[in-house]
């Protein structure tokens, strides 16, 4: 939540305040017993991890493992959170929006009613935010013209067509024509994808789609660079 789900693009960090734990006084039982593990030449990691707990200081930490020969072997804790690749497109999207003035947009062509096909406007939206990208929505669109205008004035590379499956091939046949560099389907691909894939659909957007793959993809045509 807040990363590949409900993002909040205007979301303020909040600022760090130096954490005070570790530092508050032992009493006098916890402390005779601290000092007690930390003089056993003896003590294994796990007392060590039990200790710290109770809130032992840094310095008695060090002191549990003096004069201790065997060494203490532990799995590697991994190296990335599952969030990181949204987070390096979020902070792409941060230093566009910091440059610019502008986040990375994609146009959405939202024709007819959501019941018409299957994804709502609301999805669309929130998937693409997770990667940064804001969307210029074309919403009560009744058609192709319609649809060809509302992109032009978008000035996106990008067209999400969330649309009844019989407009999707004039619909991407034409906005291609008009400069768009991708044109992707609101909704999994089905039986028309080689024949859209020839009217210029480039891909789909859909839960479970390969997100971090095409939020990258429309981040680097919408003129982002990471790094």
């Amino acid at each position: 939540t807040g990363v590949s789900s409900y993002p909040n693009l205007e979301e303020k960090m909040p600022t760090r305040r130096r954490s005070d734990r570790g530092k508050r006084p032992l009493p006098d039982d916890e402390d005779t017993a601290v000092h007690s593990v930390v003089g056993s030449s003896s003590v294994s990691f796990e007392g060590a991890v039990e200790t710290a707990s109770e809130g032992v200081p840094v310095r008695d930490l060090i002191g549990l493992f003096a004069g201790h020969d065997e060494p203490e072997r532990m799995a590697a804790l991994p190296a990335e959170r599952e969030a990181f690749e949204f987070e390096q497109l979020r902070d792409a999207s941060d230093n566009q929006l910091r440059k610019t003035g502008a986040r990375p947009h994609a146009f959405l062509a939202a024709v007819g009613q959501s019941s018409d096909h299957g994804w709502d406007v609301a999805s669309v939206v929130n998937l693409l935010a997770s990667g940064g990208v804001t969307t210029v929505r074309g919403e009560g669109l009744e058609g192709v013209p319609d649809s060809i205008a509302a992109y032009e004035a978008s000035g996106s590379r990008t067209a999400v067509l969330c649309a009844p499956d019989a407009l999707i091939p004039d619909l991407a046949r034409n906005i291609k024509t008009r400069g768009a560099h991708r044109v992707l389907v609101a909704g999994p691909p089905g039986p028309e994808e080689d024949n859209w894939r020839i009217e210029g659909v480039d891909g789909y957007l859909f839960e479970g789609c390969d997100a971090i793959t095409l939020l990258t993809d429309i981040q680097e045509v919408e003129g982002v660079r990471r790094g």
